[in-house]
């Protein structure tokens, strides 16, 4: 099985950029659809902070918690052929991850223990013609296996950069 890493950075809410590895006429950006957020969850910063603490804490101790949902977000991982020929990369499916690093004022990241089926999720091939994309959206941050093996909190309000990589499995053609 051959792997293909691609990877984008960019501020969560203010812009995105974009690279990509040169062996492959294929550019991953990360796009904000939205500048801003308001702070989403009830408790203040300082107390949110606090609570996500404790719950780590308990939570490595081999404790059983339950972490508050990752903030909800709008943006994008859109995949581009740079290439002058047709592509096909598998998307979708359990093999392929994208993987976020967030950073800025607070971050804290938690690996909750929840429950997934054992099915297996295959990837669907997705053929790109020279120039043309595929999007995938993304609702929250989180990230990992099936989009929930990792959450990643923001903690106090300010400016986050956010970068991400992206695992196409299977063969890229």
């Amino acid at each position: 099985m051959r792997h293909l890493v691609l990877a984008a950075s960019g501020l969560v809410i203010l812009a995105a950029a974009a690279s990509v590895s040169a062996a492959e006429p294929l550019e991953l950006k990360l796009v904000a659809n939205k500048a801003t957020y308001a702070w989403p969850y009830t408790a203040p910063p300082k107390e949110f902070d606090a609570k996500l603490q404790d719950l780590l804490a308990k939570h490595k101790k081999g404790e059983a918690v339950e972490f508050p949902g990752p903030a909800t977000v709008d943006l994008v991982l859109r995949i581009t052929n740079t290439g002058k020929e047709n592509r096909t990369i598998r998307v979708d499916g359990d093999p392929n991850l994208w993987t976020f690093t967030l950073k800025g004022p607070g971050v804290i990241e938690v690996s909750p223990r929840l429950a997934f089926t054992t099915d297996f999720r295959g990837p669907k091939p997705v053929v790109l013609e020279p120039g043309k994309s595929h999007e995938i959206p993304v609702k929250r941050l989180a990230d990992g296996f099936r989009g929930g093996s990792r959450y990643i909190y923001p903690t106090a309000p300010g400016e986050y950069t956010l970068s991400a990589t992206y695992l196409l499995a299977g063969a890229v053609g």
